[in-house]
């Protein structure tokens, strides 16, 4: 396993021990207090002075003991319970080795160069496997450089053709060493390790000739068979910064992008380890995160998604009164406007004091734009927004601009000012909840509707608008082909 860069400059190596230290005080679910084990490290050159213990946890990193090296190198980490088995590391200013906890009483001795190349170990199975792959992974790792630098000196195409190859053929061959070395040391938890770094071998299903067919039959493979060896339900995995990556890669690569796609793989990968209450509150926490934060439009779905069946259902017991509160009025926001939908009820004002409802607004394409006159962004936006529109109009597409200030005059001359001459409208008195309905917590807030009034897009730059448009119009034209 190769460190983070970042925690291997001065100002990284800072980060991290404050985090440490926060860590120490604070406190995290998943901390260990560090109890029952007996390891004990040499490492040659090592300078005397505090080092610190710590495992993966996820793509995050966390303390699980000091202790101070000795003026030979030596250093000893005690305690009355065991270890959970991770991998954990050797860290300080001046030095970072990764092992694996697995067993609870061994030694490890090397060199501060030396790394694995000079490790000796007494009482660790799992580390004799760990030493093996590291070294072997080191060795083709070495081999790729060297390729990689000979690029600068080939002359001809023909050449860098033939260095490609070669640095392909070294993916293959450490593919087959890891999975050489997990086969050859089945139920170790390296083994288990080196699984998650594999990915499924797709047959050539030769038998089908139909191109559009094979790829179906490939694709369909490749992810029914994805998790094959990945063993989800094992929360040692978890101390590993290779297993979040491997689910990643499955959410974000491998599935089609689509909510209901979505929660129903989420749903199958929450069956496979409710039954351990570390691994489900890990991945409640880390697949909620990963879509509440998310930038791609729609993936707000998961989140409420994920919030109505686990979170508000009960079936989280970690989250206080007060969190759980500010998550359901989330969901009031969010959910009304959700991508599909039917856009909710907008009925405002015109600047005479005269009705407007979106539903009475005949476009191919309305976009909803509420904004604050006052708002800095909104004060560029706008004119871009309205140059927009005067070169849309002809093709269908609609602005519905609803501000949010109830201060009429104020509304009124901003319209004279910058010319909207698109439909304008207010609610001067509260009549509508389209704050919560749109959920216009900032401005400006554009929403896309289509001519049925379904919501086709949201959280739009202005910018994207044009491009938007016309990709969803294409799209639409194909299909009714």
């Amino acid at each position: 396993m190769k460190p983070d860069i970042q925690y291997l400059t001065s100002g990284g190596t800072q980060k991290l021990l404050r985090a440490f230290v926060l860590i120490m005080i604070l406190g995290n679910p998943y901390f260990l207090v560090g109890q029952g084990y007996n390891l004990t490290f040499e490492v040659e050159g090592l300078p005397a002075g505090e080092i610190y213990l710590g495992y993966h946890f996820g793509d995050q990193r966390y303390l699980q003991d000091t202790a101070q090296v000795s003026a030979d190198g030596k250093v000893n980490f005690l305690g009355d319970e065991p270890l959970k088995s991770g991998i954990y590391f050797l860290y300080n200013t001046q030095y970072y080795f990764e092992f694996i906890a697995g067993e609870n009483e061994f030694s490890l001795k090397t060199t501060k160069d030396g790394a694995y190349g000079s490790l000796e170990i007494e009482g660790s199975t799992e580390n004799e496997i760990f030493k093996q792959f590291q070294l072997g992974m080191i060795g083709i790792q070495q081999k790729k450089q060297e390729l990689t630098a000979s690029l600068e000196e080939v002359a001809t195409r023909e050449d860098s053709a033939a260095i490609f190859d070669q640095i392909r053929s070294l993916d293959t061959e450490a593919s087959e060493f890891r999975k050489g070395l997990a086969k050859a040391n089945e139920g170790s938890y390296v083994s288990e390790i080196i699984y998650l770094m594999e990915r499924p071998e797709v047959p050539g299903f030769e038998e089908i000739e139909d191109e559009a067919e094979l790829a179906r039959t490939r694709y369909q493979y490749y992810k029914d068979h994805y998790f094959d060896n990945i063993n989800l339900s094992n929360p040692a995995l978890l101390r590993t910064p290779v297993l979040l990556k491997a689910v990643n890669e499955y959410f974000d690569e491998v599935i089609f992008q689509h909510p209901d796609t979505i929660n129903a793989e989420i749903d199958h990968l929450v069956s496979l380890v409710e039954g351990d209450a570390e691994s489900y509150r890990f991945w409640m926490v880390k697949l909620f995160t990963k879509y509440q934060q998310s930038t791609i439009m729609g993936m707000d779905a998961v989140m409420i998604y994920l919030a109505e069946k686990y979170y508000l259902s009960g079936r989280v017991d970690w989250v206080d009164q007060e969190s759980m509160d500010k998550l359901r009025d989330e969901v009031t926001f969010i959910k009304p406007n959700l991508l599909g939908k039917n856009a909710p009820s907008l009925r405002v004002l015109d600047t005479l004091d005269r009705p407007l409802d979106l539903r009475d607004v005949k476009a191919d394409y309305t976009i909803l734009y509420f904004y604050d006159p006052d708002c800095g962004h909104c004060k560029k936006k706008t004119p871009v927004l309205l140059d927009l529109y005067h070169g849309l109009k002809s093709e269908g597409v609609e602005v519905m601009a609803v501000c949010t200030v109830t201060d009429t005059e104020k509304w009124k001359k901003y319209i004279n000012e910058i010319g909207l001459d698109w439909i304008n409208a207010a609610d001067p008195y509260y009549r509508s909840n389209f704050r919560r309905d749109y959920n216009v917590r900032s401005t400006p807030t554009i929403f896309v509707v289509d001519k049925d009034k379904k919501i086709i897009a949201k959280k739009l730059d202005v910018d994207q608008l044009a491009d938007f448009i016309q990709q969803h119009r294409a799209r639409s034209n194909a299909s009714s082909d």
